[in-house]
């Protein structure tokens, strides 16, 4: 069965709309939501959080890379 398919099936999961339409119905929302808002969001969550357990640190860290010979 080919994805254009299963995406055009009614989902109960979707209270039985089909997959392209809720796809293309959220389109307006992500204008208002840009990608400048997702950052401070995601910001304001790191504020929340850092100071309590220092989340914010782990999360703009990379992580140690072990180089394997």
């Amino acid at each position: 069965m080919l994805a254009h398919e299963l995406n055009h099936r009614s989902r109960p999961c979707l209270q039985g709309k089909v997959a392209c339409q809720v796809f293309h119905q959220a389109k307006p929302a992500l204008k208002v939501y840009t990608l400048r808002k997702r950052k401070e969001t995601l910001d304001w969550i790191h504020d929340l959080v850092s100071p309590h357990n220092g989340l914010n640190s782990y999360l703009t860290t990379p992580p140690n890379v072990v180089k394997v010979s």
